[in-house]
C-alpha cells in the first residue's frame, strides 16, 4: 500500500504504510530507504517501478473484491518483476503477502524461497521449500534447492536424503548426482 502511495504521490499515506511496516520489522532495509527518500522528498524514480504499483493496485482491488487467489497472483507477479529487477527484499514482502492469501500455492512457497535465499534468509526459505513439497511432494527441483540450503546449513545427513529423494524422482538429474557424490566425498 505504501509503494501505490508513493507512486500516487500521496506522501504522508506512504509515511505512515512505511513506519507501520518498520515497527513490525525495525531492519527491513528497503522499507527504511523508501522511507528516508519520502522524507527528503526523493520519493520519484527509484522507489518502485509503475509496473509493481499497478499490479500492487490491482492485488489490493482484486482483494477487496473478495478474490483471494487472483489477488495473491498479482503479489506473486509483483514479486517476481521486483525480484527480476534485483530488488530481492522488496521481491520477499510481495511473495510473503502472496503466500499468507494462498499458503497452497507452490509457486509462491517456491519462489519466497529463492528469494528469501537471495536476501541470505536460508534458515527461512528452507522451511517455504518444505511447505512447497508439500504442495508437489514429487517436484525434484524443490527436493534439490532443499538439499542445497540443508547442506549449506549444515545438515548433511538431511541434505543427503533429499539428493536422494530427487535421484528416486528423477534418476536423470545430473546436479543431484554430483551433489550427493560431494557428500559423499566430505
Amino acid at each position: 500500500m505504501g509503494l501505490v502511495s508513493l507512486e500516487l504521490q500521496l506522501y504522508g499515506d506512504a509515511i505512515s504504510y512505511f513506519e507501520d511496516v518498520l515497527a513490525m520489522d525495525p531492519n527491513f532495509r528497503k522499507a527504511q530507504q523508501y522511507l528516508a527518500n519520502v522524507k527528503k522528498g526523493k520519493a520519484g524514480g527509484s522507489a518502485i517501478p509503475a509496473k509493481v504499483a499497478e499490479l500492487q493496485r490491482e492485488a489490493e482491488r482484486t482483494l477487496a473484491e473478495g478474490l483471494i487467489d487472483r489477488a495473491a497472483e498479482y503479489f506473486r507477479d509483483a514479486g517476481q518483476y521486483c525480484f527480476e529487477s534485483a530488488e530481492p527484499e522488496l521481491a520477499v514482502q510481495f511473495y510473503r503477502r502472496a503466500v499468507e492469501l494462498k499458503k497452497n500455492n507452490y509457486a509462491g512457497q517456491f519462489n519466497l524461497a529463492v528469494a528469501l535465499t537471495r536476501v541470505n534468509q536460508i534458515a527461512l526459505a528452507a522451511e517455504h521449500l518444505q511447505q512447497a513439497i508439500q504442495i508437489e511432494p514429487n517436484n525434484a527441483d524443490a527436493h534439490f534447492s532443499l538439499g542445497q540450503l540443508l547442506a549449506h546449513l549444515g545438515k548433511l545427513p538431511e541434505a543427503r536424503a533429499e539428493f536422494q529423494r530427487v535421484l528416486a524422482i528423477n534418476p536423470n538429474h545430473n546436479a543431484a548426482r554430483q551433489a550427493l557424490a560431494a557428500l559423499d566425498s566430505e
